[in-house]
């Protein structure tokens, strides 16, 4: 049985050249965040604030928050709407925290997001 040595660095530089190379990829699309509503899943004082205000050690906080946006994003050419890219989007946070201590707190959120707007065929120009 043949038995090779291999250098550890050739496969960290392996790791690196494939860890590059997708991030020129994702690099050529910008990023877009439609979302603009943050939430705070310990809401001690409110729901859409985010004081630094902790919750007691022992308490917990579970919400359900839903909310709806009309044309989210949409194409402006020369100051003027030209077209609609999402229509609507409706968007749910089941969000919880508990208080571990009277300073550290676990939060999570788990939002789900419903979103659509018209065809592609609209977007099409006539000529091109």
């Amino acid at each position: 049985m043949l038995s090779r040595k291999y250098n550890p660095w050739l496969g960290g530089a392996a790791l690196l050249w494939a860890v590059t190379a997708q991030a020129q990829t994702l690099r050529d699309i910008p990023g877009l965040e439609l979302e603009r509503l943050q939430l705070n899943p310990g809401a001690r004082d409110s729901l859409v604030l985010s004081t630094g205000d902790l919750l007691q050690r022992g308490q917990y906080h579970i919400s359900l928050t839903a909310h709806y946006e009309r044309e989210p994003l949409v194409l402006l050419e020369h100051g003027e709407q030209s077209a609609t890219i999402i229509s609507d989007r409706v968007t749910t946070h089941l969000s919880g925290a508990y208080a571990i201590t009277d300073w550290l707190e676990l939060g999570a959120q788990v939002p789900v997001v419903s979103q659509w707007g018209p065809t592609v065929r609209r977007f099409q120009r006539h000529g091109r």
